[in-house]
């Protein structure tokens, strides 16, 4: 394979092997965290899942004649594409709705969606509103009230079972991590 027909950023990462191994042999070669335990040259970036953010569609409704849409429509003006650029995997939408006051519908990768209602609210306050949808996970958690499953005449005092209960804690320091 010659790399001289490949553009792009991918020609740098390929090279011409004269001695090809088989595949299995390659997948042995294989660095896999799960498959080795952790030591001193273990990569940090092994340790830590990727973020994957929950927010899915942003819809903001404003009127254009409303004076309770003043502050959005700001938003709209000045700050809504720095928005945008910051956040590419949020997909915005902005619709008009004549005669209604302002509102951002946020919907989530679990299916939820949340209303928020944001009459004569400022560009700043709207900013907060965004940032607070953006880092939600989009569970209604007032909804779904973590309970007991079961009834119980003597309710124990050291609290329930988990299958974390006798499991060692995990340290969640990244200087523990992270050479600096």
């Amino acid at each position: 394979m010659s790399t001289s027909k490949v553009r792009g950023p991918i020609q740098k990462s390929l090279k011409y092997v004269p001695n090809v191994k088989a595949v299995t042999t390659r997948a042995k070669m294989l660095k896999v965290p799960h498959k080795h335990p952790s030591n001193d040259t273990f990569e940090p970036f092994w340790k830590f899942g990727r973020y994957v953010c929950q927010l899915k569609r942003l819809t903001i409704n404003y009127c254009s004649d409303n004076p309770g849409s003043r502050g959005i429509r700001r938003f709209l003006d000045l700050e809504v594409d720095q928005f945008i650029e910051n956040n590419p995997e949020v997909a915005v939408y902005l619709q008009e709705r004549r005669g209604q006051s302002p509102r951002l519908v946020a919907n989530y990768l679990n299916g939820n969606s949340r209303i928020i209602q944001i009459p004569n609210n400022d560009d700043i306050a709207i900013r907060e509103w965004l940032e607070r949808l953006r880092n939600e996970s989009g569970r209604q958690w007032r909804s779904e009230r973590l309970h007991q499953p079961w009834l119980s005449d003597n309710p124990s005092i050291q609290g329930t079972w988990s299958p974390f209960l006798n499991k060692p804690p995990v340290d969640i320091n990244d200087e523990h991590y992270v050479d600096k």
